[in-house]
């Protein structure tokens, strides 16, 4: 078997275009500009998406994330722009932002100071769900499982749920065990 030393050099490369050129974008609008091809686009990529590009655990904020996601959606996207890549990036980072963007809109998740607990109740509140799903979904997201909680902060808590909702009832501890 011979060795044909030009494929080897074209297999190198190829490696050192996917793997250094082409991993993240920022690299590749890089390396454009360094041929002198021009990019059209005026917008230069956030520094942050090429962060979580590199690193899938980095921590970006929730505010960060929805005010870019919904800056992104705003905007008219080439289905061939790096802005499609970073759409689906953030969906699979915290599928949290795409499901606040569609259903309860921009200015209601500022509203709610972009505070992802209050965001997950007022989803819980806008489902189409039955009320008692929406009430057990509540429960088991607003009190500790496997703690004696008082008989007290039980009732005051689950009124609060109620009145969230829009039960007409007064909560006693016994709604618990139904």
């Amino acid at each position: 078997m011979t060795i044909d030393r030009n494929r080897i050099k074209l297999e190198l490369l190829n490696f050192r275009n996917y793997a250094e050129i082409y991993a993240d974008s920022h690299n590749l609008i890089t390396e454009y500009e360094r041929n002198d091809n021009k990019i059209t686009t005026a917008e230069r990529h956030d520094i942050r998406l090429t962060k979580l590009e590199k690193n899938a655990k980095a921590k970006i904020p929730f505010k960060e994330l929805f005010d870019r996601y919904a800056e992104l959606k705003a905007s008219d996207t080439n289905p061939f722009s790096t802005d499609v890549f970073a759409l689906s990036l953030i969906e699979r980072r915290n599928p949290l932002v795409k499901q606040a963007f569609e259903i309860l809109g921009t200015e209601r998740v500022r509203e709610l100071k972009y505070n992802q607990t209050q965001i997950r109740r007022e989803l819980i509140k806008c489902s189409a769900d039955e009320l008692a799903y929406k009430i057990v979904k509540r429960i088991k997201t607003d009190l500790h499982h496997g703690k004696a909680i008082p008989s007290k902060i039980i009732k005051e808590r689950l009124q609060t749920i109620y009145d969230d909702l829009g039960v007409e009832r007064r909560a006693k501890a016994t709604d618990i065990a139904r």
